[in-house]
This record gives C-alpha cells, structure tokens and sequence, in this order.
C-alpha cells in the first residue's frame, strides 16, 4: 500500500511536468530520489499501471516514466523506449518500459508503433 501511495504521488507529479517541459528534464530530475531496496520489475511495472488508472491523464509516457525513475531507485537496470506510427494523416505515440527484456509498461499495443527513442538507465 505504501509503495502504490508513492507510484500515484510521483504520477500526480510527472503528469503536470511532462507538459511543462521535456520528458529529459522530468526524468533527470528523478534521478535524484533516493534509493529503495530492490523489488520485482514486473511487480512495480503492474503497480504502476494499476495506480494510474485513478490519476487523471496519467497515459503511457507518465506511466513509463514513473516505473522506470521506481525502477531505477531499485538498481534494477530499464529501457524506456517511445515509438511512433501513422495512421491516415494522424500520428501516434506509445511508450514502453523493459527491464531485463521483460516489457513492464506498456506492452499493450508497442508492436504496432515503430521506435523513435530509447533511454538506458540502471
């Protein structure tokens, strides 16, 4: 219960700052919390996604963002990867979060959308 109150305080954080500058600026500035023991990547990945389901506008950039910075905190090593696709005359966007080759956010959907960018950390 307590980890799930700092995965929704640090979306109700990200949410705001990923429209006030760039996704570079907001995960610097996550690197900077301070470390946490280590924990199963695909358990805090599911964590994540299940928080965000109650904090308004808290879409996939957010989310992987949120569960790479968690992540990260643990020593865990992540990929943060956002894709692009085409659609008619609309473009698309879609980001994702792997941990030792296992997708933790995201997966729903990211074959469909080519990568753009990718971060390493850890």
């Amino acid at each position: 219960m307590k980890a799930a109150l700092g995965d929704a305080a640090l979306l109700v954080l990200v949410v705001p700052a990923l429209k006030l500058t760039s996704v570079h600026h907001v995960r610097a500035a996550l690197a900077r919390l301070p470390a946490l023991p280590p924990a199963d990547a695909a358990a805090v990945g599911r964590r994540v996604e299940r928080v965000a389901r109650l904090v308004p506008g808290a879409a996939c950039l957010a989310v992987a963002v949120v569960a790479e910075a968690q992540l990260r905190r643990r020593g865990a090593p992540c990929r943060l990867t956002v894709g692009v696709r085409k659609r008619g005359d609309a473009l698309a966007a879609h980001a994702w979060l792997e941990s030792d080759g296992v997708v933790v956010t995201g997966a729903e959907g990211r074959f469909a959308f080519t990568p753009l960018w990718t971060a390493e950390a850890g």
